[in-house]
């Protein structure tokens, strides 16, 4: 490694300290979260892109060597489950859609996972 690169690359470094340093909290707050969104769009589009090129299987078929015995299979849920999803975001068009899709998802999973605390605690 280039000791004048590492000079440079924590020079760059502390700059970026220094301008978050000179931020309140809530602009720190404020700065975090855009720099989580823009990575998680990042995030996306590479995902969106492997599965394109074929490079992520979207989904496995599951197999059962033995006959089921179970009255309930978690692993048969969970394949269901993921193919309802798969299902609802390879319609969407754009990274937007799917991040707004993932948001509803998980405020309806919050609500209805309080409301069951809820019952569970009286």
């Amino acid at each position: 490694m280039n000791p004048d690169n590492f000079e440079l690359s924590t020079c760059e470094t502390q700059k970026k300290i220094d301008k978050i340093n000179n931020l309140n909290k809530e602009e720190q707050y404020i700065y975090w979260q855009q720099k989580t969104e823009v990575l998680r769009k990042k995030q996306q589009y590479i995902r969106r892109q492997n599965l394109n090129d074929g490079k992520i299987l979207p989904l496995l078929e599951p197999t059962f060597n033995e006959p089921k015995c179970k009255i309930f299979d978690c692993v048969e849920m969970k394949y269901k489950a993921v193919q309802s999803i798969f299902e609802k975001i390879s319609s969407m068009k754009t990274i937007e859609e799917e991040l707004h899709y993932w948001q509803e998802s998980t405020e309806t999973l919050r609500t209805s996972q309080q409301a069951f605390r809820r019952l569970k605690n009286k």
